[in-house]
């Protein structure tokens, strides 16, 4: 189980967790909250998708930065150059002008 506690911090209530394996804990701090029993159950369902391994961390990266940095990085070894060189191109001239400052964790697929 993953290790947590709440505290109070000035007239709120916060949690912190230690995330992340043994070798590279890190620490994750989220407060604001108005009861010790609001923070204790935010921690508690923080706690428990850790353990189910669904627990995935805050990041900023926008879609434009995900992919120029991440993804065609990533694709470039296993697509023919010319193909490479039109996903470039695609990304660039189409995708990032329009959806690139989107930050990636709040894109959602259409309903």
């Amino acid at each position: 189980m993953a290790r947590g506690r709440v505290l109070k911090r000035g007239s709120t209530w916060s949690y912190v967790i230690d995330v992340g394996t043994p070798q590279d804990r890190k620490q994750r701090w989220r407060g604001g909250f108005r009861t010790k029993r609001e923070a204790t159950s935010a921690l508690a369902d923080i706690q428990s998708s850790l353990d189910r391994g669904e627990y995935v961390e805050q990041s900023r990266i926008t879609l434009g930065q995900f992919l120029t940095d991440e993804w065609l990085p990533a694709v470039a070894s296993t697509v023919r150059p010319s193909t490479l060189a039109s996903y470039r191109l695609h990304v660039r001239r189409y995708v990032v002008p329009r959806l690139g400052t989107r930050v990636l964790q709040q894109l959602t697929a259409p309903v």
